[in-house]
C-alpha cells in the first residue's frame, strides 16, 4: 500500500512539474510573440532566475527567519498586511471603472435586485445566467450601502472586492500556518501580497476575485477541523458552506472540493479512516444544506425563465475546441438560436464532435499550446481589455491600465513567470517527501483545473482564483523536504 502511495505522490509531482516547465517555456515564447527586444527577454529571464535563487536564499536564511519570527518581525508583517489593504482600498476609491461587457449587466442587475428584491426576466439575463449568484451577492452590499446613504455603487463594488481579496490572502496565510509552520506561512503571505493581478483587478468586481476567499476559506476550515473533535466538525461544516458559496459564484471552485475528497481518501491512515470519512460527510452535509437554502432564496429572487435562456456548459466547451479556443461571437449566435436549454446543449455537443474531428491530433496539440499561453502564461490576465474608462479622473489608472502601464505589465509577466519557475523547483524539492501534505492537495487542485481547460474556453482571466494556491506552492519552494 505504501508503495502505491509513493507512486501516486511522484506521479502527481511529475505531472505538475512537467506542466510548470511547459508554462515557463511558453511564457518565454509569449515574450517573443510580443516582439520584445531580444536583450530585454534575456534580461527578464536572468532576473527571474536571480529572483528564484534570491527567494530561495531568503527562505533558507536563518537570520531572516529569526527576524520574521521575532516580535518586531511579526509586527512588521502585520503592518505590511495593513498597508496592502489600504492600497487596495485606494485603488477602489481612485479607479472606479465604468463596467463593460458582462460586468455591466451584473452591475445593473445587482442594483435592480437591491432596489426591487426580484429581477425582471430578459433574454440578456439568460445569457449571463452563470453570473446570477454574483448579482445576488453584490445586491446585499448595494442594499446595505443604500441604507447607509451610499449610492455610489461603483465604489461599493470595488471596496467589497478589495475586502474579498484581502480576506482570501488572510485565509491563505492561516492555511499555511496550520498545515506547514509559521515561518513558511510568513513567506507565503509576503509572496501573495506581491501579486500584482490581485491589485489591478480590485475595481473589476467579477466572479474571478469575489470567489477567492470562499475557495481559500473552504480549504482552511477543512484542514483546521481535521482531528479536532466537535469543534473540528463545526469547522468542517463551515468549509462545506464556503465551498458552496464559492462554487455558486464560480463553478471552478468546486474543483477544490473534489481535491479535498481525493486528498482525504488517499492520505488517511487506517486508524483514522472512519474519522476522516466523518469529516467529509459533515462537510458534504453542510454543502448540501447550504445549497438547499440557496435554492429557496434563488427561486424568490430570480425568474424561472432564466434557466431556459442560460448557456449550457457544452457551449463553453464548444468554444474551447476550435480556432484559438477563445470567445466566439459566431458560436454565441449559434447557441442562442435554439429556444430551450436542452436544445442548446444538444446542438453544442454536435459542434464539439465536429470541431474535434476537424482538429485532428496535430491541431488539438496546437490548440493546447494556445490555451496554455492564454490561460496560464500571460501574466496580465488580460486586465486592460476590461478597464477602458473610469467614472471620474483617476491618478492610478494611467499607471496601472493606461498609457503609462508598461512597467506594471512587465511586472505582471515577471511575477507570473516566477510563480511557475518556483512551482517547478518545488516539485523537484518534494520528490522524496514521504508523507502527504497541503502542497499535494493544492497540486491536485491544479491538476483538476489543468484538465478542465484542455476543453474549456480559453480565457486569461478565469484562473485568477487559483493564484493563491500557486502562491502556497511557490513560496513553499525549497522547503518541501522538511514538509510532513
Amino acid at each position: 500500500m505504501e508503495s502505491l502511495m509513493r507512486w501516486m505522490r511522484k506521479s502527481l509531482l511529475f505531472m505538475v512539474g512537467f506542466w510548470a516547465l511547459l508554462i515557463c517555456i511558453l511564457s518565454v515564447k509569449w515574450l517573443f510573440l510580443l516582439n520584445e527586444p531580444f536583450i530585454r527577454i534575456v534580461l527578464e529571464i536572468f532576473l527571474c532566475i536571480a529572483a528564484v535563487i534570491g527567494w530561495s536564499w531568503l527562505i533558507k536564511s536563518q537570520t531572516i527567519t529569526e527576524g520574521l519570527l521575532s516580535p518586531m518581525g511579526m509586527r512588521m508583517i502585520k503592518g505590511i498586511f495593513l498597508v496592502t489593504f489600504v492600497l487596495r482600498l485606494w485603488i477602489a476609491f481612485d479607479m472606479q471603472l465604468v463596467p463593460i461587457l458582462d460586468l455591466e449587466e451584473i452591475y445593473n442587475r445587482a442594483i435592480e435586485l437591491a432596489e426591487n428584491g426580484r429581477l425582471v426576466y430578459s433574454e440578456q439575463l439568460g445569457y449571463v445566467f452563470n453570473n446570477v449568484p454574483l448579482m445576488m451577492f453584490l445586491s446585499y452590499f448595494f442594499k446595505l450601502a443604500k441604507i447607509l446613504g451610499i449610492t455610489n455603487y461603483y465604489l461599493v463594488g470595488g471596496v467589497v472586492n478589495a475586502c474579498m481579496i484581502q480576506l482570501a490572502i488572510y485565509f491563505t496565510y492561516r492555511l499555511a500556518e496550520i498545515t506547514l509552520d509559521r515561518k513558511q506561512a510568513y513567506f507565503i503571505l509576503l509572496f501573495c501580497m506581491l501579486n500584482p493581478v490581485l491589485y489591478v483587478y480590485v475595481s473589476y468586481y467579477y466572479t474571478d476575485t469575489i470567489c477567492i476567499p470562499f475557495l481559500m476559506g473552504g480549504l482552511y476550515f477543512f484542514f483546521k477541523g481535521k482531528g479536532g473533535g466537535i469543534k473540528g466538525f463545526i469547522y468542517e461544516g463551515i468549509s462545506g458552506v464556503c465551498l458552496l458559496i464559492g462554487g455558486t459564484i464560480r463553478a471552478t471552485v468546486l474543483i477544490a472540493g473534489v481535491a479535498i475528497i481525493i486528498y482525504t481518501v488517499v492520505s488517511s491512515k487506517k486508524v483514522k479512516w472512519k474519522k476522516s470519512m466523518m469529516e467529509l460527510l459533515i462537510a458534504g452535509f453542510a454543502f448540501i444544506a447550504a445549497g438547499e437554502l440557496f435554492q429557496v432564496i434563488y427561486e424568490k429572487q430570480i425568474p424561472a425563465e432564466v434557466q431556459q435562456g442560460a448557456l449550457p456548459a457544452t457551449h463553453f466547451i464548444m468554444m474551447g475546441t476550435h480556432n484559438d479556443g477563445e470567445f466566439s461571437e459566431e458560436d454565441f449566435v449559434y447557441t442562442i438560436s435554439f429556444p430551450t436549454k436542452e436544445e442548446k446543449a444538444s446542438a453544442a455537443m454536435q459542434k464539439i464532435k465536429e470541431n474535434l474531428r476537424e482538429l485532428g491530433p496535430r491541431g488539438f496539440l496546437r490548440l493546447q499550446e494556445n490555451k496554455l499561453i492564454g490561460v496560464w502564461a500571460i501574466g496580465t490576465k488580460g486586465y486592460r481589455q476590461y478597464m477602458k474608462e473610469t467614472v471620474k479622473d483617476s491618478f492610478l489608472f494611467p499607471w496601472l491600465a493606461g498609457g503609462k502601464s508598461g512597467w506594471f505589465q512587465q511586472y505582471c509577466q515577471f511575477y507570473n513567470f516566477l510563480l511557475f519557475a518556483l512551482l517547478l523547483v518545488q516539485t523537484v524539492c518534494m520528490w522524496n517527501v514521504d508523507k502527504w501534505n497541503i502542497c499535494h492537495c493544492c497540486m491536485i487542485v491544479l491538476v483538476g483545473v489543468g484538465l478542465l481547460y484542455i476543453f474549456w474556453e480559453n480565457h486569461q482571466r478565469h484562473t485568477i482564483c487559483f493564484m493563491l494556491i500557486l502562491g502556497i506552492l511557490s513560496s513553499h519552494s525549497l522547503q518541501g523536504r522538511q514538509a510532513q
